[in-house]
C-alpha cells in the first residue's frame, strides 16, 4: 500500500513538473487582427520644447479600419478631431485635420502612407511603430527589426523591442512592449516608449515615452518631446 501511495506521489510530481515545463516554454505569436469598420478614439498629450519654450499639445483623434486587402494589409484612416495648444500661460484651439491613411501588414510594418503630412507623416509613423516578430514570444524576450529607407519618406532605422509583461489596463488585457526606434543616419530621430497592446487583436490601448530630434509638422526645427496616447 505504501509503495503504491509513493508511486502515485511520484507520478503526480512528474505531471506537475511536465506542466510547469510546458508553461515555461509556451509562447505567443503576436499578429494584428482587424476587421473593416473597427474604430477607436484616442487622447494624446505631448510636451515639446520649441526654441527653448515648452509647448503642450492636447489632441483627440479617431482611427478607423477602412480596408483589408488579400495579403492582409490593413488600411487605417486617422483624423485629428480637435487640438489645443498651450504655451506661456495661453491656450489656443486649432481646427481638426484632414484624414490620413496608413497601410500596415499584420506585423505592423508600414506599407503605404497617404496624407497632407507627406513624407514627414511616413517618417513619424515608422518612429512610432512596434514591429511584431515572426516567431513566438515569452515574457522577457527581445527582438530587433531593420527598416530600410524608402520612397514614402521612411528613413533607415533599427527597432529594438522587449516583451516586458502582461498587464490589465482598465478593461483591457494587454501585452506590454518596450520599444526603441532609432534612425541610423548621424543626427537622426529616435523614439523610446512603452506600448500596451490589446491581447485579443494587438490594437493600441496606451503608449507613453519620448522622441528625440524629431521634425513635427508645423514646428520650425526638429525638437524633443514626451507623449502619452490613451484609447478613450
Amino acid at each position: 500500500m505504501m509503495k503504491q501511495f509513493s508511486t502515485r506521489i511520484g507520478l503526480g510530481l512528474s505531471l506537475l513538473a511536465a506542466a510547469a515545463m510546458a508553461y515555461a516554454t509556451f509562447g505567443v505569436t503576436m499578429r494584428r487582427v482587424a476587421k473593416v469598420g473597427d474604430t477607436a478614439n484616442f487622447k494624446t498629450t505631448a510636451n515639446l520644447t520649441i526654441q527653448g519654450m515648452t509647448v503642450t499639445v492636447k489632441a483627440t483623434s479617431r482611427e478607423k479600419v477602412t480596408a483589408i486587402d488579400d495579403n492582409g494589409v490593413i488600411a487605417y484612416e486617422s483624423q485629428q478631431i480637435s487640438t489645443t495648444i498651450e504655451f506661456n500661460g495661453q491656450s489656443q484651439e486649432m481646427p481638426g485635420g484632414s484624414p490620413e491613411t496608413t497601410k500596415m501588414d499584420n506585423r505592423n510594418r508600414l506599407k503605404a502612407y497617404e496624407g497632407e503630412s507627406g513624407e514627414l507623416g511616413a517618417r513619424l509613423s515608422s518612429l512610432q511603430n512596434v514591429i511584431l516578430p515572426e516567431g513566438e514570444l515569452n515574457v522577457g524576450d527581445q527582438w530587433t527589426e531593420d527598416v530600410a529607407e524608402d520612397k514614402m519618406g521612411t528613413k533607415s532605422l533599427k527597432g529594438t523591442y522587449k516583451f516586458e509583461k502582461e498587464e490589465k489596463l482598465g478593461d483591457f488585457d494587454c501585452y506590454v512592449i518596450k520599444a526603441k526606434n532609432a534612425e541610423t543616419e548621424s543626427g537622426g530621430s529616435s523614439s523610446s516608449f512603452t506600448a500596451w497592446l490589446d491581447k485579443t487583436d494587438l490594437s493600441l490601448v496606451k503608449a507613453e515615452g519620448e522622441m528625440k530630434n524629431v521634425q513635427f509638422p508645423g514646428a520650425p526645427t526638429p525638437t524633443d518631446a514626451t507623449f502619452t496616447v490613451v484609447r478613450d
